[in-house]
């Protein structure tokens, strides 16, 4: 156990309960009493404070005390920074002092008070015997304790009130910069804004000159001033000229020397050949038979025997031109005419062959 300092015994007596004046004994009764109430299993808190204010402190200190000595000293850095024109330049460094030396593990508490420390021997008291610089100091220091998004707030609304008076405020705000920079300082740009006021004023007021623009005088000339004055455009009209009465002869030249092109005409397809119909094969066949049969049995014979009949739906211009091959010619060739004229012929009802 090592020796607690002052800020541990005042944490201990604020977790127990107890004033500044109490001792050990007292603290003995406290501890019980809040055990009791917390059905015999205390709190680390309070074990922690019982433990300090018993004559020593845990080395090293606990998690939970640091926890709320850290969540106590940021409290009172904050608290600091609101009421600091409350205190006297002397006590003023001596708060700040004391809160930097246990705060060197918050970031947040640490930048608080870097931002108050040139305001620790600002000295107000000369400027209350004037009226205009007293007020200005008040709405200094009034911004200075504010955060950001709240002191601007505040100083647009200060600027709004000064509107009634603005040739006094300017004349207050430039004195307080000219001879009392440092507390000028505190915000800087409520100074610069009702410093300048009568001339932003008129600059706001003062619509800005717009230089007209120069005249510009359009004068017309005609081709032959333009000619004169630049020659060269003669010349470039000829050659383009020449280059194009070339460039036609060059051509109906070569249209008269060209051979006059033969038309050819597309040849029509071939007309598919007539198939042979069912009538007409019965009628081959018919006639092939008589062929066969020997001429003392009543048959013909008018051409050799080999020759084939076509089967049903034979090509009869490929025949033929067999046949002529072969020096042959076929029998009965009317009957191969591949366009017969049905309309033209009549059918036996009895026997149901056509006669041409």
């Amino acid at each position: 156990m090592s020796p607690a300092n002052d800020r541990q015994l005042d944490w201990a007596r604020e977790e127990l309960g107890l004033d500044a004046t109490a001792g050990e004994a007292e603290a003995r009764r406290a501890f019980l009493t809040q055990v009791a109430v917390d059905e015999f299993v205390p709190t680390a808190a309070k074990l922690e404070a019982f433990s300090i204010l018993r004559g020593g402190a845990q080395e090293p200190l606990s998690s939970t005390y640091q926890e709320v000595e850290r969540s106590r000293t940021k409290a009172q850095v904050e608290e600091f920074a609101e009421r600091i024109f409350l205190y006297s330049p002397i006590e003023r460094r001596k708060t700040w002092e004391a809160l930097r030396a246990c705060s060197a593990d918050l970031p947040g508490a640490w930048a608080i008070l870097d931002r108050l420390q040139p305001t620790l021997d600002l000295d107000f008291e000369p400027l209350q015997h004037q009226e205009d610089l007293r007020a200005l100091t008040d709405h200094l220091r009034e911004l200075f304790t504010l955060p950001p998004v709240k002191r601007a707030e505040r100083r647009s609304a200060i600027i709004e009130s000064c509107q009634q008076d603005s040739r006094k405020w300017e004349r207050a705000a430039q004195n307080m910069a000219s001879k009392h920079s440092n507390v000028a300082a505190l915000d800087s740009r409520l100074i610069e804004q009702l410093s300048t006021w009568t001339r932003s004023e008129k600059v706001m007021r003062k619509p800005p000159r717009v230089k007209a623009p120069p005249s510009i005088k359009i004068t017309k000339k005609s081709w032959t001033e333009d000619v004169s004055q630049h020659p060269w455009v003669i010349v470039v009209v000829l050659i383009v000229l020449a280059n194009v009465g070339r460039l036609a002869t060059t051509n109906s030249l070569n249209q008269s020397s060209r051979p006059a092109s033969s038309t050819h005409q597309k040849p029509s397809p071939a007309r598919d050949g007539a198939r042979i119909t069912e009538d007409v094969l019965n009628r081959l066949k018919e006639m092939q038979s008589r062929i066969d049969t020997p001429e003392d049995e009543g048959g013909i014979q008018l051409a050799p025997s080999n020759v084939d009949i076509p089967s049903e739906g034979a090509d009869v211009d490929q025949r033929l031109e067999e046949l002529d091959g072969q020096g042959q010619n076929p029998p009965n060739a009317q009957y191969f005419d591949p366009q017969p004229q049905v309309s033209e012929s009549v059918q036996d009802a009895s026997t149901g062959v056509t006669t041409p």
